[in-house]
């Protein structure tokens, strides 16, 4: 999928509106580094290409976003870290905001995010793992759709380890971040 979207996430749907997309998605992204991105593949990848399929994914999934963009009221972010990797970001995954979200505990990497994308005035926030590059467009435009109906929402992509690879809120809910031993 990489590549097959060339515009800004600025020509989304949202901008036509003249104003602040109704949810923000943020990508939970690692700077690809050789023996510290998707350590986990090696074997049998190496360190370095291991690097390159985190730099890929991120890829896609950015596209991903920027298509979703175009048929939703959204807006993308990348929430990266570590920190000093914003030119990682700014040559590699052009197109998308960044939200500085490094911290020790990744559960408070995510309510970083997530307050990150509502301090931007969005209605709703989204967060998403970078492992999900298949992940069909229609479901990033339908969480949006159902976060932007009334009531305080939330939406949960469950993964079959257990984890999840999407986090929709329409409010910052600090708790549900706690407590929780992250992988």
């Amino acid at each position: 999928m990489h590549g097959a979207v060339a515009s800004d996430a600025s020509e989304g749907v949202w901008s036509a509106r003249g104003g602040v997309a109704a949810c923000g998605i943020a990508v939970m992204a690692k700077a690809s580094v050789a023996g510290r991105s998707k350590t986990r593949l090696v074997p049998p990848l190496t360190y370095r290409e291991a690097a390159a399929f985190n730099t890929a994914f991120l890829q896609d999934v950015a596209d991903n976003l920027r298509l979703a963009a175009r048929q939703a009221s959204i807006a993308g972010y990348l929430a990266f870290g570590p920190p000093g990797s914003e030119q990682f970001f700014r040559d590699h995954v052009a197109g998308l905001d960044r939200i500085e979200a490094w911290l020790p505990n990744f559960g408070d990497c995510l309510h970083r995010a997530v307050e990150g994308v509502l301090a931007r005035g969005h209605a709703s926030a989204v967060v998403l793992n970078s492992d999900s590059p298949t992940l069909p467009t229609s479901l990033l435009v339908e969480t949006a759709q159902v976060l932007a109906l009334p009531g305080d929402r939330a939406v949960l992509g469950p993964a079959t380890d257990g984890g999840y690879y999407l986090l929709g809120l329409k409010q910052a809910h600090a708790r549900m971040f706690e407590g929780i031993a992250w992988s």
